[in-house]
């Protein structure tokens, strides 16, 4: 999956799929499970913040989740709870 740095960004970008690569197709997509309402204040939220930008007229979200999973096996237990007999874990 290819990413792009706009100029006026530090932060790198990915495409949305074909299938929710519009504004129009995204807020569809949301109002199937919640309020138009919402899903547009959703939607506005995340332009604000950047994290979701349109260019050429398609959408791109922040490549921000490919971390994660790429050292997952590096991770090391740091700390293991089981308050109310649910395991809390928390990794490095």
């Amino acid at each position: 999956m290819s990413t792009f740095k706009p100029e006026d960004s530090e932060l790198n970008y990915r495409f949305f799929e074909e299938d929710l690569n519009t504004k129009e197709k995204l807020l569809a997509y949301l109002e199937e499970i919640y309020t138009k309402e919402a899903s547009e204040k959703f939607v506005q939220d995340k332009f604000n913040s950047k994290s979701i930008i349109e260019t050429a007229g398609k959408l791109a979200r922040v490549d921000a989740d490919a971390g994660s999973q790429l050292f997952w096996k590096d991770a090391a237990v740091v700390s293991s709870t089981k308050p109310n007999e649910q395991t809390n874990v928390t990794y490095t």
